[in-house]
């Protein structure tokens, strides 16, 4: 599961738009494609989920605010998600 999208430059040089566009590629495209595999992954009681984000999921880089704020979301999803899914073996 590997999304990555991004704008370098300073924040007032991006639109809302494309900070929608961005969080909609990185973030929520993760978020989609585990949501479709997820119920049968818990049926199965096994499984593994692989997100591939980024270093700016852990630290931010100048004028890299937006992709960065999107891997933190990636990064604090999948930490809630994994204690989560213990109880399901993924």
């Amino acid at each position: 599961n590997n999304a990555g999208v991004g704008h370098v430059g300073p924040v007032e040089s991006v639109g809302l738009e494309e900070m929608k566009k961005i969080f909609e590629t990185n973030f929520f495209g993760v978020v989609r494609m585990i949501r479709a595999l997820l119920p049968e992954m818990k049926r199965r009681r096994s499984g593994h989920i692989v997100v591939v984000s980024s270093v700016m999921g852990l630290q931010g880089v100048v004028f890299n605010d937006v992709y960065a704020a999107s891997k933190f979301a990636v990064e604090g999803f999948c930490e809630s998600l994994a204690v989560q899914l213990l109880q399901f073996n993924v």
